[in-house]
């Protein structure tokens, strides 16, 4: 499969793309040391998933995908949060 030049994402765009994973990772490593009480796994999973979702985006080059790599994307996700959703509702009832 090859790649012409033009599919390559610019060099701007991929140190911003750095940028704002290495502000997403000093977030996620603010959260050890600040006092957020019942949100701290709730905001470490949404800056995960903030860091998963450039990746995904960029790097993977999703929004270049047909119909059918989306469907396994989002369904992907769908399991993702089912596995969430049951793993918080048996921690919480503990």
């Amino acid at each position: 499969m090859s790649q012409s030049h033009e599919d390559m994402p610019s060099n701007a765009l991929l140190l911003g793309i750095l940028a704002a994973l290495m502000v997403l990772l000093g977030a996620a490593f603010s959260l050890v040391w600040l006092p957020h009480g019942p949100w701290k796994p709730f905001l470490a999973i949404l800056i995960a998933g903030a860091k998963a979702a450039l990746i995904v985006w960029i790097f993977m080059r999703a929004r270049y995908h047909d119909h059918t790599s989306w469907l396994f994307i989002i369904g992907g996700i769908f399991w993702l949060a089912i596995l969430f959703t049951l793993t918080f509702a048996d921690y919480l009832t503990r």
